[in-house]
C-alpha cells in the first residue's frame, strides 16, 4: 500500500496535478525521490528529514520512496515539499486524520519545519482552482492571495508543518481565508477583455506598461510562450487615456 497526496506543478504558467505517492519499506534508513525531479527537489530529502524531526516524527529504520507523477513530466522547484512531508506522515501513520478530497498542499519547507513561499506559487494557486481543487494549504506570508476572487476557493494559511498536522488531526483550528472578489473598474462606453487590476503579479512588466501608457511610448514584449504577454496586452487598453469626442 501507499499514500497519495496532491500538489501542483507548473509548465510555464500552465498548471498540472502532481501526485505525491509515498511508500514505506523496511530497510536502510533513506528517502528516495523519483519521477524526474530537478536538483531543488532532490535536495528536499534533507529538508524533509529536518522538518519531520521538528514535529517529532520518527522515520528511522524505514526506506521512504516518494514518486512524483505524472512520471513523464519533469518536476521543477520545491513547491511540493509540504505535500511530500504530509504523504510521509500519513504513510507512517503519524498523521491519523483524513485528508479531504480536492485538497492541495503548496509550500517549501525549512529544516525547522517552517513553510515558505516559492517562485510561481501564486500562479499555482490559480491553476489549482482551475483544476478543481477547493481547499489549498498555502504559506501564511504568501502575497497576492487577497486578489484571488472565488468564493468556492478555501485557502488555509500555515506557517509551520505542525500546524498542518494538528489541523488535519482535528487538534488545531486555522484562520480560513476566503478571497474576496476583485473590484473591476467600469468606465462608460469601454469594454475590455481584461482589466489591468485583474492581472496578478508581473510587477516589472506592469510598471513598464504604465510608463508607456503615461508617456504614449511604444512597447515591445518578448518572452517564452505562456509567460503572460497576451494577458498583459489584452489588459493594456484599460489604463490608456480615454478619448472623448
Amino acid at each position: 500500500m501507499s499514500t497519495i497526496v496532491k500538489s501542483i506543478g507548473l509548465k510555464g504558467l500552465e498548471g498540472y496535478v502532481v501526485g505525491v505517492e509515498a511508500q514505506s519499506l523496511s530497510g536502510q534508513e533513506q528517502i528516495s525521490v523519483i519521477g524526474l525531479p530537478d536538483a531543488s527537489i532532490k535536495e528536499s530529502k534533507d529538508r524533509l528529514k529536518g522538518a519531520l524531526h521538528s514535529v517529532d516524527a520518527d522515520v528511522s529504520g524505514r526506506h521512504m520512496i516518494i514518486l512524483l507523477s505524472p512520471t513523464e513530466q519533469k518536476k521543477n522547484g520545491p513547491m511540493a515539499d509540504l505535500a511530500m512531508a504530509i504523504a510521509m506522515l500519513k504513510e507512517t501513520h503519524q498523521l491519523v486524520g483524513n485528508i479531504p478530497n480536492h485538497t492541495a498542499f503548496l509550500g517549501t519547507l525549512s529544516l525547522d519545519g517552517s513553510v515558505h513561499e516559492t517562485e510561481g506559487m501564486l500562479a499555482a494557486v490559480m491553476q489549482a482552482r482551475e483544476l478543481g481543487f477547493n481547499r489549498i494549504y498555502v504559506p501564511a506570508q504568501m502575497g497576492g492571495i487577497e486578489q484571488l476572487g472565488d468564493n468556492d476557493l478555501l485557502l488555509l494559511p500555515i506557517s509551520h508543518l505542525k500546524e498542518v498536522v494538528d489541523h488535519l488531526n482535528g487538534m488545531h483550528q486555522l484562520s480560513f481565508s476566503m478571497p474576496h472578489k476583485t473590484r473591476v473598474r467600469e468606465t462608460a462606453g469601454s469594454e475590455w477583455t481584461t482589466d489591468f487590476c485583474e492581472v496578478i503579479g508581473h510587477e516589472v512588466p506592469k510598471r513598464a506598461l504604465m510608463v508607456a501608457a503615461a508617456g504614449s511610448h511604444h512597447v515591445l514584449m518578448s518572452g517564452p510562450p505562456g509567460c503572460g504577454k497576451s494577458l498583459l496586452a489584452s489588459a493594456f487598453p484599460s489604463i490608456m487615456l480615454q478619448l472623448y469626442p
